[in-house]
Formats: C-alpha cells, sequence, structure tokens
C-alpha cells in the first residue's frame, strides 16, 4: 500500500545526463552517469546538495532518461552535461521499497490520487534514490521517492 503526501517543492538547479537507453542498459547508463555528473561537478568545485535522481519515459524500444544531481550553483553546458531544474510547486510525493523494476504501483497510487482529488500533473515525475545501491545490493531493502509536481 502506497501513501501518497503533498509537498511543497522549492525549484532545484541540476546538472543533468540525457540519452536514449535501451530497457536492458538502464542499470549500467544510471550508474556510469552519476559517477560522470559527480567527477565533472568536483572538477568544477560546484557541490551536490542533494540525491541522485532520475527521469524516465518509455518510449518506442528504448527509454528517453535523465540522470541528475541537485546542485548549489548553476553550471553552464559541457561535454554532454547540461543545465537542467526540479521545478517548484505543489507535488504528490510516495515511497517504495524494492528493486527500481517494481515501482510502477507507487505511480500507479499517485495518478489515482491526483484523480480522486481533482488534479493534473504538471510536467513528468522523478525518482530519488535514497541509500548507496553500489554497496547495498539486496534489492528489497532499496528506498525510491517517487515525485509527480501537479496542478489542482
Amino acid at each position: 500500500m502506497y501513501e501518497v503526501e503533498v509537498r511543497e517543492l522549492e525549484e532545484q538547479p541540476t546538472a543533468v545526463i540525457r540519452s536514449r537507453v535501451l530497457e536492458d542498459q538502464l542499470g549500467s547508463w544510471f550508474a556510469g552517469s552519476y559517477g560522470t555528473l559527480a567527477t565533472h561537478l568536483q572538477n568544477i568545485d560546484v557541490a551536490t546538495v542533494g540525491l541522485p535522481f532520475a527521469r524516465c519515459a518509455e518510449g518506442v524500444n528504448a527509454y528517453d532518461v535523465e540522470a541528475g544531481l541537485p546542485v548549489a550553483d548553476a553550471i553552464t553546458a559541457d561535454h554532454g552535461i547540461e543545465p537542467g531544474s526540479l521545478p517548484g510547486g505543489a507535488a504528490a510525493t510516495t515511497w517504495h521499497r524494492g528493486a527500481y523494476a517494481t515501482a510502477r504501483p507507487a505511480y500507479t497510487a499517485i495518478a489515482a490520487w491526483l484523480e480522486r482529488h481533482g488534479c493534473e500533473a504538471a510536467g513528468p515525475p522523478w525518482e530519488v534514490y535514497h541509500g548507496d545501491t553500489a554497496t547495498d545490493l539486496d534489492q528489497t531493502t532499496w528506498i525510491t521517492e517517487v515525485i509527480q509536481p501537479f496542478t489542482r
């Protein structure tokens, strides 16, 4: 059972890498992208101020994906790393425990909540990853926060 909470978010600058990725390559692509982002930000002396996040849109034969890190200061585009942002405003959120591939019910719960409350999605949702999946290999303990901005 997923409980949906409402939060008011502040707009957050981010550094992101975007690509189109086959489903069976998502895990390795994200892992590599977060490493690339962290190294780049360290090299340009920009601090991260939050946890890794991802936005995914299922396309034909692949996913349009974005891996990102919240940053203290806006960046300029450089070597495939782009400035981005997470929007401010009202957001419906819920928590998923388990493998990323099993998170669909969290999205379904948020969609049902939006419908029940007469709200509409305002842009794409994103996932925030709590914990370190590189060292915690037990996928049943992974915790993902699903965030969906909305309008009333």
